[in-house]
């Protein structure tokens, strides 16, 4: 009997023993797991009043080889901050002085409101009292500019570890696991939208989709609307760093979709924020009860009320009503061809496919247009002539006051086509200034007034490119000049350093380049950058900000409004555009 006890307790003890450690490797896997998990939610912002330094910090490293995720940036304090309580970034990097707040206030503020958040301080001045300050508010890593990337990395990776080891000493970190459950969700609604309009969906998984993220629309009658915004002037020139703020300042931005899906609250829709400055709505028809104020009639108003609240100019275009969601891609087709016709002034704000139905037949205008007549002009280098034949060309086009903008981007790009094909013949050497992809181009562009500038400026390109060569030939001076451009396109050109090139006065100089090639200096250098540009952009790894400091810009603005005013893109679509067509 105590033999058989002795044997019980020693089998009692194995399984025990057995089953302590299952359970301590299924507590060490179920943490490696969340270990995981966590170093693939480390989000990071970015302030800083410098716009080279928010783009060099935003494309300088790849944060995704880091897990780090970058989810956007401020150009000052008062940005910043309402960043940080939107987006609760876990690692800040902002710079100490900035308008608005700066960046020991800011820190100072986010601290007292005991929101978690690791902050790297970068300063231009090696000043013990900033130093010091930032100690006050636990400010681990403060950083003097320049910056090396090794630096900045490093100093990243330590900021992770600190909040990986928090969050494991934390309960905020099933907290924030729930939101990253959310988000995921949310990401996934969102997914929804392009897959509903590519018929990426099988029909049989669409109500069950619609159920699992309580989506507000049914399998039923349905539409597609495309919704095209324009910010002001002042802020179509501003960042061009972050793809998703479409240009606008993030707490505007911010607060227009708010605004949207504010006023989409209890009707059968949904929408999607896309690039371009487009937005995507799905709606169930009828959109509202019967009595009150339909689809067309909502929309006008959402987009009288940006107009007043953010000076946002839009159209509408509504798409032609399917039967089911399965179809939507029909209604997304037709909404994009109605869309187009926003380029005519006399479009109303809501635009419906009835235009479609209202524009008649192009009539066969291929034997009646001046297609030698401009080629003529253009090699003889007659401006004014070339100009005005191009507006006898384009009002033959205007068969009727608005023709189907896919005819008119079509003949304008086959003119273009046609003259480079035909001078290329002619001089057997390729143009430079040849724009390339001119159909998506002209797609791009706002109104009919830019679309004849943008084509008149691309014939006037051929003249000038021309009369260079011809020039170049038989002046020494000026085959000089050209060779000293074509050494120096990478710097910033300065008439200065060209006139001591070829050892002439700068007033001799400029009058005897603009008599001797009817060109202006300085647009001829502008044209060839943006020459340079494209062919960069299409060829070489560099970021447009990158080919801006090339080129000798000062700044990211100028360069993306003298790319976009020749091209009819910002250097970043230009870039997006050419890469998706090589990979379609």
């Amino acid at each position: 009997m105590v033999f058989f006890m002795i044997e019980f307790t020693y089998i009692m003890k194995f399984i025990t023993y057995c089953n302590l450690n299952c359970a301590m490797l299924y507590s060490l896997v179920k943490r490696n797991e969340m270990h995981i998990m966590e170093r693939n939610n480390i989000s990071l912002l970015i302030a800083d009043d410098e716009r080279e330094i928010r783009s060099g910090l935003s494309r300088a490293i790849d944060w995704a080889k880091y897990n780090i995720s970058l989810v956007g940036t401020a150009k000052d304090g008062t940005e910043a901050y309402a960043a940080i309580q939107q987006l609760k970034p876990d690692i800040v990097i902002t710079d100490i002085k900035m308008p608005g707040i700066d960046g020991l206030t800011l820190v100072k503020k986010i601290t007292e409101e005991k929101q978690i958040c690791k902050f790297i301080i970068l300063s231009g001045f090696a000043d013990f009292e900033y130093a010091q300050k930032a100690i006050q508010y636990h400010v681990r890593e403060y950083l003097l500019k320049p910056i090396a990337l090794e630096e900045l990395v490093s100093t990243v990776n330590r900021a992770l570890e600190e909040v990986l080891q928090e969050r494991a000493n934390s309960r905020e970190s099933s907290i924030k696991m729930e939101k990253l459950k959310q988000a995921r969700a949310a990401a996934r609604r969102q997914q929804l939208i392009p897959e509903l309009l590519y018929q990426e969906i099988p029909e049989h998984e669409i109500h069950d989709l619609l159920d699992r993220y309580s989506l507000p629309i049914s399998n039923t009658s349905s539409c597609v609307v495309l919704l095209k915004y324009k910010v002001p002037s002042s802020d179509a020139e501003a960042d061009d760093e972050d793809p998703e703020t479409n240009s606008l300042p993030f707490s505007e931005y911010t607060s227009l979709k708010e605004e949207l899906k504010h006023s989409l609250k209890g009707f059968p829709a949904i929408c999607s924020f896309t690039g371009d400055h487009l937005i995507t709505i799905i709606c169930n028809l009828p959109f509202s009860p019967a009595g009150s104020p339909g689809l067309k009639d909502f929309l006008a108003g959402f987009i009288g009320m940006i107009a007043k609240k953010f000076a946002i100019k839009a159209h509408a275009a509504i798409g032609e009503t399917v039967q089911s969601l399965i179809e939507l891609s029909d209604s997304y087709k037709s909404a994009l061809k109605t869309l187009s016709y926003s380029i005519y002034s006399e479009m109303p704000a809501v635009i419906t496919t009835q235009v479609l139905k209202n524009s008649a037949e192009p009539p066969n205008l291929s034997q009646g247009l001046p297609y030698d007549s401009i080629l003529d002009s253009i090699l003889q280098g007659h401006t004014e002539h070339t100009v005005e034949l191009f507006n006898q060309f384009f009002s033959r086009l205007m068969y009727i006051p608005a023709p189907p903008p896919n005819y008119l981007f079509s003949m304008c790009n086959y003119l273009l086509l046609d003259m480079n094909q035909r001078i290329v013949k002619y001089t057997g050497v390729p143009l430079q200034c040849y724009p390339g992809d001119s159909y998506h181009a002209l797609q791009s562009l706002e109104n009919v007034d830019e679309i004849k500038r943008w084509m008149i400026s691309a014939l006037l390109g051929f003249i000038a490119e021309l009369r260079i060569r011809s020039v170049q030939k038989t002046d020494p001076i000026i085959e000089s000049v050209m060779k000293y451009i074509r050494q120096n396109i990478f710097k910033k050109i300065r008439i200065e350093d060209i006139c001591t090139h070829v050892g002439l006065s700068k007033s001799y100089f400029t009058t005897y380049f603009k008599n001797k090639t009817k060109l202006n200096f300085r647009d001829y250098i502008l044209d060839l950058k943006i020459s340079y540009a494209m062919e960069q952009l299409r060829t070489s790894k560099h970021t447009p900000s990158e080919l801006a400091i090339m080129l000798g810009y000062e700044n990211y603005r100028s360069f993306n409004r003298a790319f976009k005013n020749r091209t009819g893109y910002t250097p970043s679509d230009y870039q997006r555009k050419y890469l998706f067509n090589q990979r379609g």
